[in-house]
């Protein structure tokens, strides 16, 4: 049961015990397990998800301080149709408005796979078909 306050009064937040900030705790923890080096390239893959999304705000945050050079992959499986292409863009303007190099690749999923499902089986050739294409961009870039 809550106690009735004045609808003037701001409601007073509860804080828990203060924690790290979580992009301080993800520094610790790959310097811990040596994850990256300092100036290294660091590829993000970004689905348009909410968990890729947190993923590059969180090494965006770290970029400067690790000396990260940061560039954003997507992978477009066409499966959702104009769906997936607003998730393209969408992922292609996030990384503009971040200043982070971005790589859009399509590769439209023939109908037999679609039928299929979406299991770890088909899932997996389908999301290395760019790989070669990405090798080449890395090597001019």
């Amino acid at each position: 049961m809550s106690l009735p306050r004045d609808k003037d009064q701001p409601r007073k937040r509860i804080r828990s015990p203060k924690k790290p900030d979580l992009a301080v705790r993800m520094a610790r923890f790959a310097a811990s397990h040596r994850l990256w080096k300092k100036g290294e390239r660091i590829l993000v893959a970004v689905s348009g998800g909410a968990d890729s999304v947190a993923l590059l705000h969180l090494l965006y945050l770290l970029k400067k301080g690790e000396d990260l050079r940061l560039t954003v992959v997507h992978l477009d499986h066409g499966l959702r149709g104009q769906a997936s292409e607003a998730d393209s863009r969408w992922v292609r303007e996030l990384a503009g408005r971040l200043d982070i190099p971005c790589l859009v690749e399509r590769r439209v999923v023939s109908a037999k796979l679609r039928r299929g499902g979406r299991s770890p089986v088909v899932r997996g050739p389908v999301r290395c078909w760019p790989m070669q294409g990405l090798r080449r961009w890395l090597l001019l870039s």
